[in-house]
């Protein structure tokens, strides 16, 4: 309640509320009590109602700047790439694919013998299992109905087929993921790039995709995720194809917080190596599958690397060849993981770090480093 008092107290004063009322959303009455959230559900979906009026007049604008970027011969950003449920809403509907020339819709994949999220899945519960139907009603909770993987499977397999019955124009391509397999319109009868795959993420099959768009001639990409994987992903994708790629962009983030980010641009400020290692420092440093260095964040640990650049080598040799784990990598590696817990250390072996930092009477015994065998597993599994 507190934030939706806050978002009134913003459009006070704004023509929100006489807007509503014009176009018969609610009565005078009401439309002001929004600005003081005396009703929760009510105020709620006003707000919802005006987001989704603002996407719809955003999705216009694009209209817009394409027809104006055209007029003066420039090529507008034509190939859109959505991740996820939490992008379902955006491509369900003909005028998405109006101002792009290729749109592909990309799902989890949830694998039943075997997976790496096994462990994350259980911690979030478990739901409720419904059966997804076009006739049939919408959960009231959709937090509980998300947490069951069936559930969210057969929502993506449904979502897909929905997808499919658009009408698309002869010049517009659109691919859609289902399970391991993709659909596409017009049928296209070369998805060996694409399908069958078994990348359980929708963050790695996305860069699967925007690869085979570059291949089939696209050469501006724009991804919309929520998801920071997908963001260091992407700059290593533009790094690695920069020879065939104009620019990759992603729309990152929802509502308020949402913001465009330049790929290319980030891949051409880091640099080749520094741009193929941030995979591997991301997976390393904490992702999906691999725990985070208690009390480091991500904005320490790339200060670390900015102060040793010689582990950049070390990243380099995991992202080459994951499978091996030479004395020298795990050494460098090593080091890396002592400079991150105390930057004047002069030591590199993080159990005389352990040791070092349980002596000191000043110091934390919460988060001590790993010890070097932890340490061994953490980076197996990152380079997994």
């Amino acid at each position: 309640m507190a934030a939706l008092r806050m978002a009134g107290s913003w459009l006070q004063g704004s023509g929100w509320a006489e807007t509503l009322v014009q176009i018969d959303i609610a009565s005078p009455g009401t439309a002001n009590s929004f600005l003081k959230a005396a009703h929760v559900t009510r105020t709620r979906r006003g707000h919802q109602i005006t987001a989704a009026t603002l996407n719809i007049l955003q999705h216009k604008a694009y209209g817009k700047y394409t027809e104006d970027a055209q007029s003066d011969g420039h090529e507008p950003l034509e190939f859109g790439l959505a991740d996820k449920i939490t992008d379902a809403s955006i491509i369900l509907d003909e005028s998405q694919l109006e101002y792009r020339s290729r749109l592909d819709l990309v799902w989890d994949c949830y694998l039943k013998s075997w997976s790496r999220k096994v462990t994350v899945r259980c911690n979030r519960g478990k739901g409720i299992r419904r059966r997804v139907t076009a006739s049939g009603p919408l959960p009231s909770n959709w937090q509980n109905f998300l947490r069951n993987s069936d559930n969210k499977e057969e929502l993506f397999s449904f979502l897909s087929e929905q997808v499919m019955q658009l009408v698309v124009k002869e010049s517009k391509q659109l691919v859609v993921t289902d399970k391991k397999q993709v659909l596409t319109v017009p049928p296209r009868k070369d998805t060996a790039n694409l399908a069958p795959f078994n990348h359980e993420e929708a963050d790695t099959r996305m860069m699967v995709h925007a690869a085979d768009a570059l291949e089939c001639g696209h050469r501006r990409i724009l991804i919309r995720t929520v998801d920071t994987d997908v963001v260091i992903l992407a700059v290593a994708l533009a790094n690695e194809r920069s020879e065939i790629l104009d620019e990759l962009w992603l729309t990152f983030g929802t509502g308020k917080n949402r913001r465009y980010i330049e790929a290319h641009q980030i891949a051409k400020a880091l640099g080749p190596e520094k741009s193929r290692a941030l995979p591997v420092f991301h997976a390393i440093t904490s992702c999906d599958t691999v725990s985070a260095f208690a009390g480091h964040s991500k904005k320490a640990a790339w200060a670390t690397w900015n102060a040793f650049p010689e582990v950049t080598t070390a990243f380099l040799s995991l992202a080459s060849t994951p499978s091996e784990l030479p004395d020298g990598v795990l050494s460098t590696l090593e080091r890396f993981i002592v400079l991150l817990y105390d930057r004047t250390s002069t030591c590199c072996d993080v159990n005389v770090l352990r040791k070092k930092l349980f002596s000191r009477k000043s110091r934390s015994l919460e988060h001590p480093p790993p010890t070097r065998a932890a340490l061994e597993q953490h980076i197996r599994r990152a380079a997994y």
